[in-house]
C-alpha cells in the first residue's frame, strides 16, 4: 500500500513539471506571436510616434514577470493544493504593482512619446494576463483530473 501511495506522488510530480514545462513554453510561444503581430501593427498600420519606443523592455519585463509567476505558482500548488488561488490572485497584484512600478519613469517624465509607450504596454499587459489565467487553470485543471483518476484507481485496488 505504502509503495503504492509513494507511485502516485512520483507521477503526479513528473506530470506537475510536464504541466509546468508546458505552461512556460505557451506563455513564450504567446509572447513571440503577440510580438510579430505588434511589429506588423507598427510597420503597416500605426503612426509613427508608436514606432518611436522600446519595445523590447515591454517584452522583457512582462515575459519575466510572467515566468516568475507561474514558476510561484506552481511551487504553491505542489506545496499545498488549496492555495492555488490565493498564489494566483498573489500573482496578479504584484503584477498591476509592478506594472506601475515599471511605467513610472515614463509618467513622471512625459514627452511625445510616454502615451504611445503606455498604450502599447496595455495592449500587451491584458493579453498576457489572459492567456496566462487560461493557462494556469487549463494545467490546474489537469493536474486535478490526474488526482481524481490517480485516486479512483486506488480505489480500485
Amino acid at each position: 500500500m505504502m509503495s503504492l501511495m509513494i507511485k502516485t506522488k512520483i507521477k503526479l510530480s513528473q506530470m506537475k513539471n510536464k504541466q509546468l514545462k508546458n505552461a512556460l513554453t505557451s506563455i513564450v510561444i504567446f509572447l513571440i506571436f503577440l510580438a510579430g503581430i505588434h511589429i506588423m501593427l507598427l510597420e503597416y498600420i500605426l503612426p509613427a510616434n508608436y514606432q518611436q519606443t522600446q519595445l523590447i523592455y515591454i517584452y522583457v519585463f512582462l515575459g519575466l514577470l510572467s515566468v516568475l509567476g507561474i514558476g510561484s505558482i506552481f511551487l504553491i500548488h505542489k506545496n499545498d493544493d488549496s492555495l492555488i488561488g490565493k498564489g494566483f490572485l498573489v500573482f496578479a497584484i504584484i503584477k498591476i504593482l509592478g506594472s506601475f512600478v515599471f511605467l513610472l519613469p515614463w509618467l513622471m517624465n512625459q514627452d511625445d512619446f510616454t502615451r504611445p509607450f503606455v498604450y502599447q504596454f496595455f495592449a500587451i499587459f491584458f493579453p498576457t494576463l489572459l492567456v496566462e489565467t487560461m493557462v494556469i487553470l487549463r494545467v490546474v485543471t489537469a493536474i486535478e483530473d490526474e488526482k481524481t483518476k490517480l485516486d479512483e484507481n486506488q480505489l480500485k485496488k
